[in-house]
């Protein structure tokens, strides 16, 4: 498993700390931060990679240029 480091005010800490004891629900504090980071993740996908915007884009201004076929063409 690998493994990321973070700096947290002092305040944070603790409440990371006393949230994962108080919980129950996590055995550490890591077990806590790993399951955050997963919500965050699923609750707000990442948005396209710039290649995949740019790629789009190429599509969308060759279409535009009528650089397209349809799928009966293809056949």
């Amino acid at each position: 498993m690998g493994s990321i480091t973070i700096k947290v005010p002092d305040d944070m800490e603790r409440t990371v700390e006393e949230y994962a004891e108080e919980s129950g629900r996590y055995m550490s504090t890591s077990e806590l931060m790993r399951d955050a980071v997963r919500r965050l993740i699923d609750e707000h996908p990442v948005r396209l990679s710039q290649w995949a915007r740019e790629q789009a884009e190429i599509s969308e201004e060759q279409f535009e240029r009528g650089e397209s076929v349809s799928l009966d063409e293809l056949e």
